[in-house]
This record gives C-alpha cells, structure tokens and sequence, in this order.
C-alpha cells in the first residue's frame, strides 16, 4: 500500500507542473507553454551585457544594440537601421530542422517608427530555399509582440533559418528594435 493518497499525488504534480512553466531560460525570458525556444540567445544578451552570439550579422553597417527591451526581454535589444538602397542590415540564426516537429510557431517583440520591417523563417534544402513564414510589423513607437504559427511543407527542409530585417526607405533613418525571438515546436 502506497503511504500517500490520490490527493497528495495531484499536489505534487501540480507543484511540479507550476515550477516547470515558471523555469527561466539563461537569459531571463520565460518559456511559454509551447516548450523550449530553438533559438539560441533570443534576447541578445548573455550575463547582463549585450551580445550578438549565436546571430550572423549580414551587411554590417549600422548594426547596434539598445539599452531598451520590452518587459521579460532582458535589458538589451538589437537595433537594426533602415536603408534606403541594398544592401540592407540584417541577422539570421539557423538551426538544424528538429526530428519530427512539422508545427511551430514564430514570435518576436518589435518596436519601430516605420512600417515594413519583418522577421521570417526560410526552410533551407540541399539545392534551393523556401519563405515558410514572413511577418511584418506595424508603425509602433512602442513594444509590440508579434506571433505567427506554421508547418513544414514535405519534405521538411534540412535546416530553419530565422532572419530579422529593417524596412526599407527612402526617408530618414529608422531604426527597428527586435528582442525575445523565438521558434518553438507546438504540438
């Protein structure tokens, strides 16, 4: 005879339940209930300082960091100027395609003066590349997530490369903020 009872067993599992989805990530950002961020340094900062690891900076020119992050973010951001002729200021992160997840979903928190920048998800395969989402944002001057759910075509790529870009324009410069990316499997 086990010494607890149905009762306690629940209690249990529920206090289990409840520190699991209250677990941190190394950079401070809580994970959501569609499990672990496949991404690596979402927030662009490992131990309170700003940081581009794990992100390939394309098109250096411009690219900065910010002292500003929306709430859960961290402290820091990535500052991406708008351009107004090619080659424009971009970051990418790609990660092997995991094993048998087709349903994601792709998020980030923007803040921007102009609309048009966007983030995406391309599939990457041996001989070509594939859009699999693209989400652009609205003019804000203030933080605003953006969320956007999607499955893999079949085949299902080799790899996932997710990009962050500035709008293009032909006015002054703009800056776009981006912090908390994020590309999780959802079941």
């Amino acid at each position: 005879m086990m010494p607890y009872g149905k009762k306690t067993g629940f209690i249990v599992l529920f206090v289990l339940g409840m520190t699991l989805l209250t677990c941190r990530t190394q950079t401070g950002v809580l994970n959501t209930v569609y499990g672990d961020n496949l991404l690596q340094n979402p927030s662009f900062e490992e131990n309170g300082n700003s940081s581009s690891a794990f992100w390939k900076i394309h098109n250096y020119p411009g690219f900065q960091f910010a002292k500003d992050a929306p709430e859960g973010g961290g402290e820091w951001s990535v500052s991406l100027p708008s351009s107004w002729a090619p080659p424009t200021v971009y970051i990418s992160q790609t990660i092997p395609t995991p094993p048998n997840m087709r349903d994601f979903q792709f998020s980030f928190w923007a803040n921007n003066q102009v609309t048009g920048s966007y983030g995406k998800v391309i599939g990457i395969y041996p001989d070509t590349t594939q859009t699999l989402v693209e989400v652009r944002t609205t003019a804000e001057e203030k933080w605003k997530q953006y969320v956007r759910a999607f499955q893999l075509p079949t085949p299902a790529p080799d790899s996932l490369r997710v990009e962050l870009w500035a709008a293009p324009t032909e006015i002054a410069r703009i800056i776009t903020l981006y912090d908390v990316v994020a590309l999780r499997g959802v079941e």
